[in-house]
């Protein structure tokens, strides 16, 4: 054979086709099916819990259909079915992304608002490089996702199956659908996530007439001149701690660590001569939107969405600052992670109020956090209690409230407590903590170093607080140390709660709210005053009473009313009248 004959039958042989099982619909089907079991097991690998990726049963039908029907019709399909599983693959994934970082169902018209302050928290938490990376890379997953979804549809519209194929693939999918591994098949549907969020959406809307009713009905719109007198003029501070809820008494990755921290607490404020008191409140958010729960607590309702806020904001309901200020109280508030204008504030009614720009702070951010929260007590000694100077004593009596944050994702960088509050001025000295021993993008690549820096996040907060309370108090004080909300679900929960549908969507009670519990702790150097709380239901100490039941925790709704009954009477041995 010649130099040229050879070379024809060498490309006649790489012109054949392949053989005949190559070519088999049964080989798309068995790779298919393939694939899909082995994305339900993902979770598994990393270690995640089951539903957090689990594999809805929309696209396994739309394979079906696809399959089963000629080219010729089911290339009409591919343009709607991509569209479809899209909005349902989207829409599934933030809610069981929500479940997983907040523990609580997704609230998609009402959470879109919530975009800005994700986008903050992770250009103050990870270098400007890679937090363009990821916000580049959330941009992209809509485009991704749909140009997924299209290829996959195009190609199994083109695709011609026999029976047997279709036959085959629907046993396959039946067997994926019982397999122990990945029962939540049979109940994940895209079609069931968008249509609760449509019905939470009009739910919504339903409650607005309900809740502008309640905001009407306010107790405190004719306040007398002094609804607080059994106060006897001492300032109060109401302080709220972030992410500080029972999954930090109750969670054995936590609870003995941070039991431990309190009783410690409760041995040196005791030394120090003052009077304690604990008991537990329900927050109406977990995870984020602390403004909800301080919102809550100082308004008397329920504010559990953004919705209810603007509404309350826009309203002309009275709050507790109102109450102090009709008793001769001057009222403060501090919130040092506000770094924009804020004008919601005026409708809480301060005489004065401290956010970022106005707390003179010279030390850099901490990731996320704008300053320590040793700073933040350090102003409010400074510019609202005037500690230290000579006309505190003949000052009016101080209203304060004030936001803790130093226990704010992403817990690193962690100060150490400044024994020396004087050497504290502007806070330059904490620069020297400021650079974290593993970054944040790091650090949160691993969910045990993240519980770990949680921890010690919390443990800064509380042992910081201990080292203010123990300083000097120049007039008489009455501190209520309030959680304001769980920490989010990567940290607070050992699984987080399957994403169901199934939970309460009426007005949340005690029980339907047993995840956001958080402690409220009370300090003062006048006993008769702690005396009144704890005849209110608050126990001795500041470790609170093991819960066994959800009548301990009194929602933040009602601890409005609870305070103002508390200090109505002004009988002097501290019993309330009522």
């Amino acid at each position: 054979m010649s130099r040229k004959d050879e070379r024809q039958a060498s490309a006649a042989a790489g012109s054949r086709t392949a053989p005949g099982w190559l070519r088999s619909p049964w080989i798309a089907v068995f790779c298919l099916v393939a694939a899909l079991i082995a994305l339900t097991q993902v979770p598994l690998l990393l270690g995640l819990p089951a539903w957090a990726l689990s594999l809805p049963l929309e696209p396994l039908v739309a394979a079906l259909v696809l399959l089963a029907l000629p080219p010729s019709r089911a290339r009409w399909l591919v343009w709607p079915a991509t569209a479809l599983l899209t909005l349902g693959w989207l829409v599934l994934a933030m809610e069981r992304m929500a479940f997983l970082l907040l523990g609580r169902p997704l609230k998609i018209w009402l959470d879109l608002q919530l975009i800005q302050p994700a986008l903050e928290l992770i250009d103050g938490s990870m270098t400007p490089g890679i937090a363009v990376l990821v916000a580049l890379l959330l941009l992209l997953v809509p485009p991704a996702v749909f140009l997924g979804f299209f290829l996959l549809c195009r190609g199994l519209a083109r695709a011609q199956a026999p029976r047997l194929a279709i036959a085959g693939t629907a046993l396959a999918l039946t067997g994926m659908v019982a397999a122990p591994q990945a029962p939540q098949l049979t109940v994940n549907f895209l079609y069931d996530a968008v249509a609760f969020q449509v019905d939470r959406t009009l739910r919504v809307a339903e409650e607005r007439p309900l809740f502008q009713a309640l905001l009407a009905d306010d107790p405190l719109a004719d306040l007398s001149s002094d609804p607080l007198p059994g106060l006897a003029g001492a300032d109060v501070l109401l302080i709220f701690v972030e992410s500080y809820g029972e999954a930090a008494l109750s969670d054995p990755r936590y609870a003995e660590a941070i039991r431990a921290t309190l009783g410690e607490m409760e041995r040196d404020l005791t030394a120090s001569g003052l009077s304690q008191a604990s008991g537990w409140l329900v927050s109406p958010t977990v995870g984020g939107q602390s403004w909800l729960a301080h919102a809550s607590l100082t308004s008397g309702l329920w504010i559990d969405s953004q919705d209810r806020w603007d509404l309350l904001v826009a309203s002309e309901r009275r709050t507790l600052t109102q109450a102090f200020t009709a008793s001769g109280y001057d009222t403060a508030l501090i919130m040092p992670a506000i770094v924009r204008a804020w004008p919601e504030a005026e409708f809480f009614g301060f005489d004065r109020t401290y956010f970022h720009d106005d707390m003179g702070y010279a030390g850099p951010p901490y990731a996320w956090v704008t300053m320590p929260d040793q700073f933040t007590l350090a102003v409010l000694d400074r510019e609202v209690l005037a500690a230290g100077e000579p006309e505190v004593r003949e000052r009016p009596p101080v209203f304060a409230q004030v936001a803790l944050i130093s226990s704010h994702a992403p817990w690193t960088p962690i100060p150490p407590v400044v024994e020396d509050w004087s050497a504290i001025r502007d806070g330059a000295l904490f620069d020297q903590w400021s650079d974290p021993p593993v970054p944040p993008q790091e650090l949160w690549l691993d969910a045990a170093a993240v519980r770990a820096a949680y921890l010690d996040a919390l443990e800064y907060v509380l042992r910081t607080l201990t080292s203010w309370l123990q300083k000097p108090w120049e007039r008489p004080r009455l501190v209520l140390i309030v959680g304001d909300h769980e920490a989010g679900a990567v940290v607070s929960r050992s699984e987080p709660a399957r994403a169901g549908r199934q939970a309460e969507r009426a007005r949340p009670t005690t029980a339907t709210l047993a995840g956001s519990t958080v402690p409220l702790h009370v300090v003062s150097d006048r006993p008769e005053l702690v005396l009144r709380l704890l005849q209110a239901g608050l126990a001795e100490g500041l470790l609170p009473p093991a819960r066994q039941s959800d009548s301990l925790a009194l929602p933040m709704s009602d601890f409005r009313r609870l305070f103002l009954d508390a200090f109505a009477d002004p009988q002097s041995d501290g019993s309330p009248s009522s």
